[in-house]
């Protein structure tokens, strides 16, 4: 290559670069050497084996066995780190999670029908269905990633199996809000004005234009030893040259002008750059007073350029899974392919629901010394013998035996004197509580014409709480009382279909509407 960069980000022709200096990739910001003599250049240095950050780098021009990444979409991503690494604060200390992107709804349940698995490092397993984040607390070039079983679809290819660009101490810098900042893609633009983080050995340096302030500490391994390092916020507050010789060292770029690109309708879930949508359209507003920076959209997949100064419309979200907005200080160059670095701004995702998490529904199993399954509900079978039960739950409950106004036992997980007469409390915290009467039984649900429905309206009335959407035994039990209905149970009916019809059961109220249907079946 005709040109380096120098330590103070200046570009420097290879005729009159010192040898004793280190000077730097512009494209990839990784060390070059200088090459006298004939075909003198700027050259990378030779390894065996490359990053696909080095593999994306148009300067590298080895044979074919280094497997060059010429798709300029594979490039956006591996520029931009591959999986996004965050710089959050947890607790009094830091930590760098890479989270990894969302992909899109069939995607993700084909991956997880296919009982996927991501392996990072040959070692550390997540499942897809319980993929978040994964936690970086080592230094190393790059962290690799591959799916098992393997998979060759292109939305996983660039949004996670490309891997996660490793920690680099000396050049990696980060955006600075509340809850953890995504680290800058290489090159991307950094402002006057605005807050960034950044991870040191020692205490911050002295220049001109740049305030640091002491964010906390985080540990990292280095060389197999754990190092603790310190987390600054920087802000830039003037454009002079000691700040531009800082950030474009580090291989960014230092601009006067603040690029503003903000979503306005419609709302949205936000996580880090990735914004979700329940609606086919987005707009955006795109500011800027620098007549060297673009903004693109990646749609199917092509680059285009947008007016600056102007609302973005991005439509029909839903059909395409790669919706992406950049944000370039490269014009199109070489027959209309983009050159350099652009840093992802935003990730734009489509989901029928914003809500896309599943319901906790409390999952409580009683059952007696031997093991089997008792049902507190179903009195014909009596209590166990030796008056010992055993409880356990998908999530924490306190259990309570008493009778009348006093307390008999407590626990987490067994009650022991269990007997006629006395009564269960089990307390699920924010979802509720359950309770049973141990009574004999009395025939109350044996057949339908028993059912005291103004007893049963008087109890689901007290319900409250946390509540779900409703269990496909719930709608049985609404569709056989619709098709039975009558002055009787009219009240009752009405209540429960409107818990149906908002979507809003409370939990606590399951285990009794269950009971209210066998009765009716």
């Amino acid at each position: 290559m005709e040109n380096g960069v120098d330590s103070c980000g200046k570009i420097v022709h290879h005729s009159v670069a010192w040898g004793h200096s280190k000077f730097y990739c512009p494209y990839c910001t990784e060390e070059v050497v200088v090459r006298r003599g004939n075909g003198a250049c700027f050259a990378h240095k030779k390894k065996t084996n490359r990053t696909p950050l080095e593999r994306a780098c148009p300067e590298y021009h080895e044979n074919n066995s280094y497997r060059k990444i010429n798709n300029q979409l594979d490039r956006l991503y591996i520029n931009n780190g591959g999986v996004p690494l965050y710089l959050y604060k947890n607790g009094e200390r830091f930590e760098l999670r890479a989270y990894f992107p969302n992909l899109s709804e069939v995607r993700i349940k084909q991956l997880i029908e296919s009982n996927t698995k991501l392996i990072i490092n040959n070692k550390t397993h997540y499942y897809v269905e319980n993929l978040n984040y994964y936690i970086l607390d080592y230094i190393q070039e790059w962290i690799d990633i591959k799916a098992d079983p393997a998979t060759s679809h292109e939305e996983v290819k660039r949004k996670w199996l490309w891997g996660i660009r490793g920690i680099d101490i000396y050049k990696d810098i980060y955006h600075a809000n509340s809850e953890g900042g995504y680290r800058l893609a290489i090159k991307a633009n950094m402002y006057v004005g605005k807050k960034y983080r950044i991870i040191l050995s020692d205490k911050a340096p002295s220049i001109q234009g740049i305030e640091f302030k002491l964010m906390g500490p985080i540990r990292l391994k280095e060389s197999g030893f754990q190092r603790e390092f310190k987390v600054y916020e920087m802000k830039i507050v003037d454009f002079a040259e000691t700040a531009r010789q800082f950030v474009e060292a580090r291989g960014y770029h230092l601009l006067r002008h603040v690029n503003q690109l903000t979503p306005i309708w419609p709302p949205s879930v936000a996580r880090g750059n990735e914004l979700t949508f329940d609606s086919e359209d987005a707009w955006f507003y795109h500011y800027t007073d620098d007549t060297e920076e673009y903004l693109y959209e990646v749609k199917n997949p092509i680059l285009y350029r947008i007016p600056k100064r102007s609302i973005i419309k991005v439509a029909n979200l839903s059909k395409c899974t790669e919706n992406t907005l950049v944000v370039s200080n490269m014009a199109f160059q070489n027959e209309g392919r983009m050159e350099g670095t652009n840093e992802i701004r935003y990730m734009l995702l489509h989901r029928k629901s914003l809500n896309n998490k599943d319901q906790i529904v409390p999952k409580v199993v009683i059952k007696d010394s031997d093991g089997k399954q008792v049902d507190l509900m179903n009195k014909e079978k009596g209590l166990p013998e030796d008056g010992r039960l055993f409880i356990t739950a998908n999530l924490d409950i306190d259990v309570v035996l008493k009778k009348d106004i006093y307390t008999l036992f407590s626990a987490q997980n067994q009650l022991e004197r269990v007997g006629y007469g006395k009564s269960i409390f089990i307390d699920c915290k924010g979802f509720g509580r359950t309770y049973y009467e141990l009574e004999r039984e009395r025939g109350l649900l044996k057949e339908e014409q028993n059912i005291d429905w103004r007893e049963v309206y008087t109890v689901l009335y007290r319900f409250g709480g946390a509540s779900t959407k409703p269990l496909y035994s719930t709608k049985c039990l609404l569709r056989l009382m619709r098709r039975r209905l009558n002055t009787k149970n009219k009240k009752t009916y009405e209540l429960i279909n409107k818990w149906v019809q908002q979507e809003k059961v409370p939990v606590n109220a399951l285990f009794y509407l269950e009971y209210i249907l066998r009765g009716l079946e």
